[in-house]
């Protein structure tokens, strides 16, 4: 559900940026995941590309296979490959930030999901761990 809510917060952020930038092409949206592997990236995945398929938007998906330390260059390998926009899921701020900082040098926004901010991103869609964690900790101690 959680996740849901961050793919759709992230769709109506892309429409909004790419309706108003006035696009007359076909949006080419990159996505960088931590780890496929994962149940999180892959229904952040999924639902991202859901929605691209139904916007008619081109999704280009680069998966670190858990090797976390590939963020940057993928995020870079976007750029090269001339994305509108990116997403990344999973990360850690000293890790996407050289990435980051050449999207935003190329005029690329990049969207965050579950990852830590470093401030020149559009936006952080984030879970809340805590009361997750709290949750899972009431029905263990239950």
């Amino acid at each position: 559900m959680k996740k849901g809510l961050i793919i759709l917060l992230l769709a109506i952020l892309l429409i909004s940026i790419f309706t108003f930038a006035g696009f007359a092409k076909a949006i080419k949206v990159g996505f960088v995941a931590a780890n496929m592997g994962a149940d999180s990236n892959v229904l952040a995945y999924q639902g991202m590309k859901n929605y691209c398929e139904r916007m008619g938007w081109d999704l280009q998906s680069i998966d670190c296979e858990g090797d976390i330390t590939r963020y940057s260059s993928n995020i870079i390998n976007l750029i090269s490959n001339k994305v509108d926009a990116i997403v990344l899921t999973c990360g850690e701020k000293t890790l996407i930030e050289e990435g980051v900082v050449a999207a935003e040098k190329a005029g690329i926004p990049v969207f965050l999901s579950d990852t830590e901010n470093i401030g020149n991103t559009i936006v952080n869609a984030t879970s809340n761990c805590w009361a997750m964690g709290a949750f899972l900790a009431s029905h263990a101690i239950d």
